[in-house]
C-alpha cells in the first residue's frame, strides 16, 4: 500500500520574511557600518605590520637615521595625524574609506618622485570575506527567524 504526504508551506510566513530581507537589501547601511569599523581595525594593523600584505619600502638610509632618532623609526607614523585622520561614510549599498583633511595622504598611498607608493588602504583578502559575509549576513537574517 502507497503511503501519502502532504507538505506545506505557510506561504504568508514566508513572503513576510523575503519582504524583510529584499528591503534589507535595499538599504544595507548597517552592515556598511559593521564593515567601516572592520576596515579601521584592518588599516590599523597595517600601520603597525608597517605595510600589509607587503612590507613598505624602508625609508633611505640618511632618511631612517634622521627619523628613527626623533620619531622612533615607525614608518609613515611621525606624529599619527594621518593614521588618525582615516575614517569612513557608510551608505545604503557602500561604504568609503580614506582620509579626512591629510593632503599628503595620496602621495604616501600611490606614491610620486622620490616618495615610494606605501598603501596603508588595502582591502585585504580576508576583509574582502568578512565584508561579504557581514552583508549577507544582514540580508538573509530575517530569513533564519
Amino acid at each position: 500500500m502507497a503511503s501519502r504526504f502532504k507538505i506545506e508551506f505557510q506561504t504568508k510566513a514566508l513572503l513576510r520574511k523575503l519582504r524583510a530581507a529584499r528591503r534589507r537589501s535595499k538599504n544595507q547601511k548597517p552592515a556598511w557600518n559593521k564593515a567601516g569599523n572592520l576596515m579601521l581595525k584592518s588599516v590599523d594593523a597595517t600601520f603597525a605590520a608597517e605595510g600589509r600584505p607587503h612590507r613598505w619600502v624602508p625609508w633611505a638610509p640618511s632618511t631612517a637615521a634622521r627619523r628613527a632618532a626623533l620619531f622612533g623609526g615607525k614608518i609613515l607614523n611621525e606624529f599619527g595625524s594621518m593614521e588618525a585622520s582615516i575614517g569612513y561614510a557608510a551608505g545604503p549599498t557602500y561604504v568609503d574609506v580614506g582620509t579626512q583633511g591629510i593632503v599628503y595622504a595620496a602621495t604616501h598611498q600611490v606614491g610620486r618622485e622620490p616618495v615610494p607608493a606605501r598603501p596603508f588602504l588595502v582591502v585585504q583578502t580576508e576583509d574582502e570575506i568578512a565584508i561579504a559575509n557581514l552583508i549577507a549576513d544582514f540580508i538573509t537574517e530575517p530569513l533564519r527567524r
